[in-house]
């Protein structure tokens, strides 16, 4: 089951693993967004 709101409601397996690959895909499109745009920044910590 996965916890919603106030109860709980069961949910297929195979619905819940697609949904938490959505979120992966997300982060991952987050994540390299802040690297292009701090590209510059890391570049001089790194020296």
């Amino acid at each position: 089951m996965i916890k919603t709101n106030s109860r709980d409601q069961p949910i297929k397996f195979s619905t819940a693993e697609g949904e938490q690959l959505a979120r992966d895909e997300d982060v991952s499109a987050v994540s390299k967004s802040l690297i292009t745009k701090n590209k510059q920044a890391y570049e001089e910590l790194a020296k």
